[in-house]
């Protein structure tokens, strides 16, 4: 009797703190949407000893992880931290901490009810995990752990050799502003039509800086979806009737609210005003996502071409030099087997490319070509945030020859 009035004190204080996110728990647990569980219910009876999460500020096995204390009372965490943990500046999260209206305030033992009956009470708005801000030290030390572990080597900051180990420097020591503003997916529209000219552009159907000012009913039938401040955030949509427009606006929302930068500290994408964009879908002659060509330049100089085929069913990759010739390494995806036709205007490409990297360490400026007419989709600045991993790994080395830091980084 005692544990089922402890689960009814944790609902009602996890219910009233406005921390329990229901649709965040439904889409991201889909066994109980399809089990039509109560999700509070199943969060304090099973879920945060499953390791699940009940919002987006709010992260199960990190609280636990780093507090022992609550781990070895079996104490659900959540409640943990709205009646004690918040009062203590324990961070709920990697990336939330405490509100600051309750950092100078102390846990009192003989106030637990006082503080119970501040977080059920419903004009209470300031529980709310607010966003870290991270120190550039707390950057460094989380890319030497992250690459130590995909790499199983340390970052070589004395005499850094491999293209990786370059890209996290250039992650690091490379913070002029402008990478913010050509990393931000809107903004970068402005500065590629005052270099080539804005027919260059994917056209925009509309802008938005929050969900409840798109409505699925005043867009085309095929669109894409996607946020400025990020990568891989995307929705592509080719038959509106057949797209789930709920789920779609909660991964909106929930793009809205979280900060790229965070997954694996680029920088550039730090301050970027979130914003959704809606632009055209482009298709080839056959009807599908046409074929992805990258290049890749160097100090303002292009050396690679990065090609992806058939993205969204049999994804293959080549990489190939500025004269067609296979280069023989790969990283995340397989190499294809056959090298696609060279495009009759593949020096405008480059061209492009080199005009839009005047300046800039490295980039790679990602192109779409419909009936042979180039369209820009992004300039991105760290793909796969410098930690894929070379095969073989001898390229790693050749590549980050190519790519001179002692602009920005002189050597220990």
């Amino acid at each position: 009797m005692q544990n089922y009035f402890v689960l009814l004190k944790d609902y009602l204080l996890i219910q009233r703190s406005g921390l329990f996110d229901s649709e965040y728990y439904f889409y991201n647990y889909p066994d109980v949407r399809q089990e039509k569980i109560n999700p509070i219910w199943h969060f304090i009876r099973f879920g945060w000893r499953e390791g699940r999460n009940p919002s987006l500020y709010f992260d199960t096995k990190y609280y636990l992880a780093n507090n022992d204390d609550v781990r070895r009372e079996g104490i659900n965490p959540l409640s943990h931290w709205l009646l004690t943990g918040l009062y203590q500046q324990r961070e709920p999260s990697p990336y939330f901490q405490s509100p600051e209206a309750f950092n100078k305030q102390k846990t009192k033992g003989d106030n637990k009810v006082a503080r119970y009956m501040n977080c059920i009470m419903p004009h209470n708005k300031t529980l709310k995990p607010e966003p870290r801000d991270f120190t550039f030290q707390e950057d460094k030390d989380f890319i030497d752990r992250y690459y130590q572990k995909k790499h199983g080597r340390t970052i070589n900051y004395a005499h850094p050799r491999n293209f990786t180990e370059k890209m996290q420097i250039y992650k690091l020591y490379y913070r002029e502003p402008i990478l913010q503003t050509l990393a931000d997916k809107f903004l970068v529209r402005q500065y590629i039509a005052e270099k080539l000219g804005k027919e260059y552009l994917v056209p925009l159907i509309a802008v938005f800086d929050n969900i409840d000012s798109l409505s699925i009913n005043n867009l085309p039938n095929q669109f894409v979806i996607k946020a400025n401040h990020g990568s891989g955030w995307n929705i592509i949509c080719r038959d509106k009737s057949r797209l789930d427009w709920d789920h779609a606006k909660f991964n909106l929302n929930q793009w809205l609210h979280t900060n790229y930068y965070w997954k694996f500290r680029e920088w550039c994408y730090k301050n970027i005003p979130p914003k959704i964009m809606v632009e055209t879908l482009l298709l080839d002659e056959k009807g599908e996502i046409p074929t992805d060509y990258k290049v890749h330049c160097f100090n303002g100089s292009p050396q690679m071409i990065e090609i992806h085929l058939d993205r969204f069913s049999n994804h293959r990759i080549l990489y190939l030099d500025l004269d067609w010739n296979i280069l023989p390494f790969h990283k995340s995806y397989k190499q294809s087997s056959e090298k696609p036709r060279k495009p009759a205007n593949i020096q405008q490409i480059i061209g492009f490319a080199e005009r839009l990297s005047q300046g800039l360490p490295f980039v790679r400026v990602d192109f779409y070509l419909i009936n042979e007419k180039p369209y820009i989709g992004e300039m991105t600045f760290h793909p796969g945030s410098g930690f894929s991993i070379f095969h073989p790994q001898e390229w790693d080395e050749i590549i980050g020859g190519w790519f001179d830091i002692s602009g920005f980084y002189s050597e220990k």
